[in-house]
């Protein structure tokens, strides 16, 4: 069902220039154009974004590159049989689903046949709920690195624990640190830790390790002069380029105010977008969920010490969504410890509930909430929702979308009657989730100028919603000369997308 919603949406709109996404696109049509890695002509034509670096006059995604050899056919499909602006969108689409869609599938299902085959019912609960009611789902849509630097994780983690195919585990923890550069950490971690167990029979997974960090060091070489520049130390964004200079590659010390910010705030806090995986940063004796909780405190530890640690515009915690998959693993070994007890299959029952706003709305909608907005799925995503702000599908309107809806609840509701064996259970998780939901709406502050502002930008430019001009209506409530500025520069003279 996830994977099906995931083909359903077209998260594409023409006038909205997605920094983290488009880049990416130009790149792999660059290399099917003029076999060149440099995307300025494709920055022309279609538009500029802050994500990019810069070397010698030549422009490049700011992004690790793991994720350009899965583009390359999508680019070199739409190269064939569309031009212009539908180039853009085929390359997109497409390839939206080679480097993230199927990673997705097969981290997911992997996950799902993982957990059921060891804690059963609790484990398929948890699967069910990583995939439906977390973040981890609009993942899998985006053109973002964070759902295959989780698939390769998490099958890297559990070739591993088996102790085959290590050439290959070792692969797919080094694709996984191209991928998403933080996650090297844990790939080393775990390459430690079963050297420490095997002493060096596992060799063969250093090796593999070794090898996408050696192409690494080439696409270094060729687009910044040197193996060991990466591409965010080229920040072509001034205030992106202050960032990358702090500490070590933009990372500094810990800092308890990013422990709270990733953990337990209303804007970015897993205990409000996914709240079951903080139960996997619990220690669990189980080589698997200790393997796995080494690999997610470790990167927990160290986007604490990253300034940006809010991830920009993304539901949730973005920058843990590669480890989701390894949190669910001890979240699952918790909960089955505890799972002949009634009180804790109904706690997990209402953590399901509670997500599934945090995961579809954004879907529904526009997928990527600004970090400004405190529970975003009410305060960001409903009032475009109520405004008719439908995320693009395969079918016109909002029609194909809300069946989408009718088929995820029926799923939904598989997964929470049939596996339990009554409804009691259940339907009270629901009451207390809806009241939950229903509460957090009331007692949410009101909104500043700026959120204000963002979600009319949102509404009125990026999407092109029909009816009432929200940027309009603002103008009745900008008071400071800043505000009339900030608001008669995008009634009047609209910036690049981006560039906000």
């Amino acid at each position: 069902m996830g994977f099906a919603a995931i083909l359903w949406v077209l998260p594409f709109w023409p006038a909205f220039v997605s920094p983290n996404e488009w880049p990416r696109v130009y790149q792999g049509l660059a290399v099917v154009h003029r076999g060149s890695l440099a995307v300025n002509e494709e920055v022309g034509e279609w538009g500029a974004c802050e994500d990019l670096s810069s070397a010698e006059g030549k422009l490049y995604p700011n992004k690790a590159p793991g994720l350009l050899p899965l583009l390359l056919p999508a680019a070199g499909l739409a190269h064939v049989v569309a031009h212009g602006p539908g180039e853009l969108r085929l390359a997109y689409l497409v390839g939206r689903i080679l480097a993230s869609g199927l990673p997705w599938l097969f981290a997911s299902l992997l996950l799902a046949r993982e957990l059921g085959r060891r804690w059963g019912e609790a484990g398929t609960l948890v699967a069910g709920t990583l995939v439906l009611a977390t973040p981890w789902l609009p993942a899998g849509a985006l053109l973002f690195s964070h759902a295959l630097a989780g698939a390769c994780l998490l099958a890297g983690l559990v070739l591993l624990s088996q102790h085959k195919s290590l050439l290959f585990a070792g692969l797919l923890l080094g694709w996984a640190a191209v991928s998403e550069y933080p996650t090297a950490l844990v790939g080393l971690f775990w390459l430690v830790i079963s050297s420490w167990r095997g002493r060096w029979r596992v060799w063969p997974a250093w090796l593999g390790f070794a090898v996408p960090l050696a192409l690494l060091a080439v696409y270094n070489w060729v687009c910044f002069g040197s193996p060991f520049v990466l591409s965010s130390a080229r920040e072509l964004y001034p205030q992106f380029s202050a960032l990358s200079q702090q500490g070590f590659f933009g990372i500094g010390w810990p800092r308890l105010s990013n422990f709270w910010l990733l953990l337990f705030s209303p804007q970015r806090g897993m205990l409000f977008w996914a709240p079951f995986l903080l139960l996997g940063l619990l220690p669990r004796k189980e080589p698997l969920c200790l393997e796995a909780w080494v690999g997610a405190l470790a990167l927990l530890v160290l986007l604490s010490g990253y300034p940006n640690a809010h991830g920009g515009w993304f539901p949730g915690p973005r920058y843990l969504i590669s480890v989701f998959p390894l949190l669910a693993v001890g979240a699952a070994g918790a909960l089955a410890f505890r799972w002949h007890l009634p009180w804790v299959r109904g706690v997990a029952l209402v953590a399901f509930f509670l997500g599934l706003p945090a995961a579809w709305l954004p879907l529904f909608t526009f997928p990527f909430s600004p970090p400004e907005f405190p529970l975003a799925p009410v305060t960001f995503h409903w009032p475009l929702l109520q405004a008719g702000t439908f995320m693009p599908t395969l079918a016109s309107g909002g029609f194909g979308l809300w069946l989408l809806v009718l088929l995820v609840t029926v799923a939904a509701a598989w997964l929470v009657f049939f596996p339990s064996g009554t409804r009691l259970v259940p339907a009270l998780a629901l009451t207390v989730s809806a009241a939950l939901w229903f509460s957090a709406g009331s007692w949410s502050p009101a909104l500043s100028f700026r959120q204000k502002l963002e979600l009319a930008v949102v509404h009125d430019l990026y999407t092109g919603t029909p009816g009432e001009s929200w940027l309009v209506r603002l103008q009745r409530e900008a008071r400071s000369d800043q505000e009339q500025r900030l608001l008669y520069r995008f009634l009047h003279q609209p910036p690049p997308p981006g560039k906000e």
